[in-house]
């Protein structure tokens, strides 16, 4: 689910009138991959989504601890810690 994150992200950058990825983490698709994340992880509430114009980044908690993080520079790995809020780009 997470790395489809990417392509959606694209999607949605797109197809807006003036490309920008703002409002992608709350958009259907992207907020329906992270809930089936949810599905599959520890907590309903271990993930974080942050966008800016430009960039963006997703994480989800990890059921044997940490974060797996993905974001708009083609970054998908796990993270120790959650990337804090507003991090448009995974640690």
């Amino acid at each position: 689910s997470m790395s489809q994150v990417r392509a959606q992200a694209e999607i949605y950058f797109d197809s807006q009138a003036t490309p920008t990825y703002v409002g992608m983490c709350a958009s259907t698709d992207v907020d329906r991959l992270l809930d089936a994340a949810d599905s599959n992880g520890p907590t309903t509430t271990g993930r974080d989504c942050d966008e800016n114009a430009s960039a963006w980044a997703a994480e989800h908690a990890l059921h044997g601890g940490g974060f797996y993080c993905v974001d708009s520079v083609g970054v998908s790995k796990n993270i120790a810690a959650t990337k804090g809020a507003a991090a448009v780009v995974c640690p």
